[in-house]
């Protein structure tokens, strides 16, 4: 695995680059603090998550600022819808997980479980936008010694095994997106439903083609509830 390093200041390390699965994903180590402030640096990450698709940085500590900069250098950041939703708040950031997540004020947070329950199944994230997000930016700040494991699947490499003459048939299907089975039509009453931004239902390609790197990849979850045109049966 060959990959360019991105300039450093004089007296620091270049960054090491290591396969994390045979399928996708990096981990890049010997990250200096520095780096993370510079556009070259930001670059040479987006070339790696259009290879790798995920790229495991560890041992960095970011307060929400250096988060913040950092992904701006790589793309415009998006708002969190339920912080949207519930106050009309532009927030970037979204909190995963689901103890303490109840709104404020709320003594019965068990109560807002179900609209959280999907971050918990296999998901793409922001499904529920026309145009979903190019990458995202995750940064463990409290891990559980026990549990709550965050995993990631390649929906790209299973595409690519798919048989070569499957995938022209594939192709030009779309699939019907909704909030996850688990979610309850409407909230309790007194209760803010905190997804109140997600549409009921949405429309994707079952292939997308990422922007830069040009791999189609599968785009399914536990959202993705029919392919248009199909019987429920097919």
């Amino acid at each position: 695995m060959q990959h360019t390093s991105p300039a450093t200041p004089l007296g620091l390390a270049l960054p090491r680059v290591a396969p994390l699965h045979r399928d996708f994903g990096v981990r890049v180590t010997g990250v200096a603090p520095e780096l993370l402030h510079a556009d070259a640096f930001a670059e040479f990450l987006h070339e790696l998550v259009d290879e790798h698709s995920l790229v495991l940085l560890p041992g960095q500590q970011l307060d929400d600022a250096a988060q913040l900069a950092l992904s701006r250098r790589l793309g415009e950041p998006e708002p969190n819808p339920q912080v949207l939703a519930l106050d009309g708040r532009i927030d970037p950031f979204v909190t995963i997980g689901v103890r303490g997540t109840a709104p404020a004020g709320d003594g019965d947070g068990a109560a807002h479980l179900p609209w959280l329950a999907g971050g918990r199944e296999w998901h793409s994230d922001a499904w529920f936008r026309p145009a979903p997000g190019t990458l995202s930016l995750v940064h463990a700040r409290a891990v559980p010694v026990v549990g709550d494991r965050t995993a990631f699947a390649s929906t790209r490499a299973a595409h690519a095994r798919l048989p070569p003459a499957t995938r022209p048939l594939i192709a030009p299907l779309r699939v019907l997106h909704h909030p996850p089975h688990r979610q309850p039509a409407r909230p309790k009453p007194g209760h803010v439903r905190p997804h109140a931004a997600w549409p009921e239902a949405i429309e994707h390609p079952l292939v997308r083609t990422h922007p830069r790197a040009c791999h189609p990849s599968y785009f399914v979850g536990s959202h993705a509830r029919a392919v248009v045109g199909w019987h429920p049966a097919e």
